[in-house]
């Protein structure tokens, strides 16, 4: 499972979790295929990320050789630019932080 940008999905891509609005209204479920009539729904009701099926067989990308700490703080804090105020993606960011620091040696 994965975390895009519902501006970066492509259609064919199958949703991983449900997605709920704002005000926790179901939205889609789990396994529902990304159409791209489902991706203007999802911009239209302010949905800004939304966790995606891996691809069977794909692994990782691993991290570039030689990243630096603060170079992995930039490319979190870019990723998740436009999570504003929501405190559960800025908790996914600052785990997702966490772990890549973890993998720096």
């Amino acid at each position: 499972m994965r975390v895009v940008r519902v501006e970066e999905a492509t259609a064919g891509a199958r949703v991983a979790k449900d997605i709920l609005d704002l005000k926790g209204t179901l939205l889609f479920r789990a396994g529902t295929e990304l159409t791209p009539a489902v991706i203007q729904i999802l911009q239209t009701r302010s949905i800004t990320h939304l966790f995606l099926e891996d691809v069977a067989g794909a692994a990782p990308a691993p991290l570039p050789a030689g990243m630096r700490p603060e170079e992995i703080d930039g490319e979190m804090h870019r990723l998740f630019a436009d999570v504003g105020g929501h405190p559960i993606m800025k908790a996914l960011r600052d785990s997702a932080t966490r772990y890549f620091h973890s993998r720096v040696k």
